[in-house]
């Protein structure tokens, strides 16, 4: 009896695994060799997908072997974010928090800071074309109310890495003006980072725990984690959380997930953190883990003067 694990590389950005494909026949010459299994996210991300197959394996050793190798792609260090254990946001709770549209449908989170730009995390818009986008405000309902605007500019920090997440910020300029009013404010923002132990909130669209996104936006709080803790946590799982980053975590089932990407981490009303990753599955017992608003104070202000 052999197993193998076959490692595929297709073209970067075009060709790609995602989630949703898990479990599909992998079909070689008209015959299934292989069971789809995880990749790296973001998806297309320019790491191989990878996929579980058997040679001559009897069915109850391939159904055994293909749930170790599912667990196991499960525990992997992943981008997706979600709230999960989040409670339902009031109206005008929020004001600050913003819905990023990807070709009409919700992708990421973000916030605005001023009447002109908005600051979310650069996994989330790079590789893309600004046409694409919309910016969302005013509503806590996805599909409904608010305001929608088109962007004008994007732009990512120019040393963001993509398979790291190192430097994951961006910022967004809108088309236009964004127009206050009690639904819609800008948040303030950190020129220091909170302190351990700090009881911040998140706020985000992203999919609960019935794997779903969700239509309302939701909200959970965080208690602000010790960085070398952090970093010793995501060890095993061969990421990297950088001195540019703030961990954040509360209990088991709470925490951020996919669609959650780029939306604000505030603390007694001032964004400290810009949702980048997590490990799967979401709301583990690992902490979250932010891009830290301080750390790019400086850089934010030079690209917009805010």
């Amino acid at each position: 009896m052999t197993m193998q694990i076959f490692v595929l590389s297709m073209d970067m950005g075009k060709e790609y695994a995602m989630h949703g494909d898990s479990g599909d026949p992998l079909v070689c010459d008209g015959a299934q060799c292989g069971i789809a299994s995880f990749n790296h996210y973001p998806c297309a991300s320019g790491n191989p997908d990878v996929l579980f197959t058997s040679i001559k394996i009897p069915p109850y050793y391939l159904l055994l072997s293909f749930v170790v190798v599912f667990s196991q792609a499960a525990e992997r260090n992943s981008h997706n974010q979600r709230i999960f254990g989040g409670n339902s946001a009031q109206s005008g709770q929020f004001p600050y928090q913003v819905s990023l549209k990807l070709n009409r449908k919700h992708w990421c989170g973000g916030s605005i800071i001023s009447p002109n730009w908005v600051l979310t995390a650069a996994h989330c818009v790079h590789g893309h074309n600004k046409a694409n986008f919309l910016v969302d405000v005013g509503t806590n309902h996805i599909g409904s109310g608010g305001v929608t605007y088109n962007v004008l500019q994007i732009v990512v920090h120019e040393r963001y890495h993509h398979q790291q997440l190192l430097n994951d910020i961006a910022l967004i300029r809108i088309a236009g003006n964004i127009n206050y009013n009690h639904l819609v404010r800008p948040v303030s923002l950190a020129s220091t980072n909170p302190p351990v132990g700090s009881s911040c909130i998140m706020s985000g669209w992203g999919e609960t725990e019935n794997r779903l996104p969700s239509t309302l936006l939701l909200y959970t709080y965080l208690r602000v984690h010790d960085q070398a803790n952090c970093k010793q946590a995501y060890l095993k799982f061969k990421n990297h959380v950088h001195d540019s980053n703030i961990c954040a975590f509360n209990e088991y089932r709470q925490g951020i997930c996919q669609g959650d990407s780029g939306g604000p981490l505030v603390c007694n009303g001032v964004q400290y953190g810009i949702t980048s990753f997590n490990t799967t599955p979401c709301g583990s017992e690992n902490p979250d883990v932010f891009t830290s608003v301080m750390w790019y104070r400086q850089w934010i202000r030079q690209k917009t003067g805010i």
